[in-house]
């Protein structure tokens, strides 16, 4: 296998380290020790993926939150000085009741399922983790968790800033400072886009059933768009300052439900019938499992 890989037998099979097109010669023995070999090349693809981003935060900046494992760079909406990366989390700092907020602009999907997994350093008397699962412009459709001062947690999903149905006080759900959680929000389709939206402590298993699900057909939402996440806490917390910490942020397309599987390698085979100098070869053995020869 063309890099230096090599195996043995009727069949085999190598994995290659990227895509590409690559060299496979089969060399045959008999008994005799008289051998041939033929080379054909083959084209190896990577598997499709439903990620459209990804963070897990292995990396360390001072001011800011630098590019995302996959989905290019973040996008900040205040100084960077309020945004580090250190120690596998993002961290997001407030001083005062401004809304901070980071956003992969290079996101662009009508379907998406954002999950974001973040602690908090302290509970104060009110304070909001959200995640955007599609911004057009100015618009967007936002899962806002609210943490009230005894640490219980309610979901809103909102337009704008505008509720979209009723809002929903998690049960059981109350959060403690240093401890993980996860909230997910899947955006899918449009007119009408489906807004679905849950959260669990990181150590349980995630819920099966979404805990919310709206629908919402406003017009400018009905496309494409970026994903993001911010946090506030308002003035009357005086809490200040804020801390939180996401150790990962994922963004898949929930209608990739399979991954198709990479092109596999024909098998070449042949028979040889030497005669004197002369040897005859026939080919026609040769198999492809996903397609022809």
């Amino acid at each position: 296998f063309q890099g230096g890989g090599t195996a043995t037998g009727a069949t085999a099979s190598y994995t290659f380290p990227a895509a590409g097109t690559y060299n496979v010669t089969l060399t045959v023995t008999d008994d005799k020790g008289a051998t041939n070999a033929k080379t054909q090349a083959v084209t190896v693809t990577a598997a499709a993926t439903n990620v459209l981003a990804k963070d897990t935060f292995a990396r360390s900046v001072t001011s800011g939150w630098g590019t995302a494992d996959k989905g290019g760079a973040w996008t900040l909406s205040s100084s960077a000085a309020r945004f580090a990366v250190s120690g596998g989390v993002g961290s997001i700092t407030l001083l005062n009741s401004t809304t901070l907020a980071a956003d992969l602009k290079s996101v662009s999907s009508s379907n998406t399922r954002t999950s974001a997994t973040f602690s908090v350093d302290k509970i104060a008397a009110a304070q909001y983790i959200a995640l955007v699962g599609r911004q057009i412009g100015a618009d967007q459709y936002i899962l806002r968790a609210r943490v009230g001062a005894d640490g219980a947690v309610t979901l809103f999903t909102l337009r704008n800033g505008v509720a979209v149905g009723a809002s929903y006080p998690v049960p059981g759900l109350v959060l403690i400072p240093g401890q993980r959680y996860t909230m997910a929000f899947e955006v899918k389709g449009t007119s009408p886009t489906s807004l679905s939206a849950k959260i669990w402590k990181s150590t349980d298993s995630e819920p099966v059933a979404w805990q919310t699900t709206r629908t919402d057909s406003t017009s400018a939402l009905q496309a494409a768009g970026s994903v993001g996440v911010f946090t506030y806490v308002p003035t009357s917390a005086n809490s200040y300052p804020v801390k939180v910490s996401f150790s990962d942020i994922t963004v898949t397309d929930p209608t990739v439900t399979g991954q198709p599987a990479p092109n596999a390698a024909p098998v070449a085979a042949f028979t040889s019938t030497p005669s004197g100098l002369t040897v005859s070869v026939d080919g026609s053995s040769s198999t492809d499992s996903d397609g022809s020869v």
